[in-house]
């Protein structure tokens, strides 16, 4: 079983329902969402400190809807990626 069938809720081969978010929009958040949403799971949320990146992550995941704020993200989305330089996690 890999990590992600691992994040599933009964049958490994159903991807969750929940929507999952993602804070930080680099080359991690973008890439990891995008797989995430082309197996199936539903990302549906992004939020950066850039819009600019935000953006550009959405484009990747037409879905995502971006938020604001890191909070208004987290209030929302049930399930969220951490996807920011380590000396940005306070």
């Amino acid at each position: 079983m890999t990590a992600v069938e691992g994040l599933c809720y009964e049958d490994p081969s159903t991807p969750m329902e929940k929507p999952i978010g993602f804070i930080g929009a680099g080359t991690v958040g973008t890439a990891l969402g995008a797989k995430l949403s082309e197996a199936g799971y539903p990302v549906a949320a992004v939020a950066d400190v850039s819009r600019e990146a935000a953006e550009r992550f959405a484009t990747f995941i037409p879905a995502a809807r971006i938020f604001p704020s890191a909070q208004e993200l987290v209030d929302a989305t049930p399930f969220v990626f951490v996807t920011t330089p380590d000396d940005l996690i306070g």
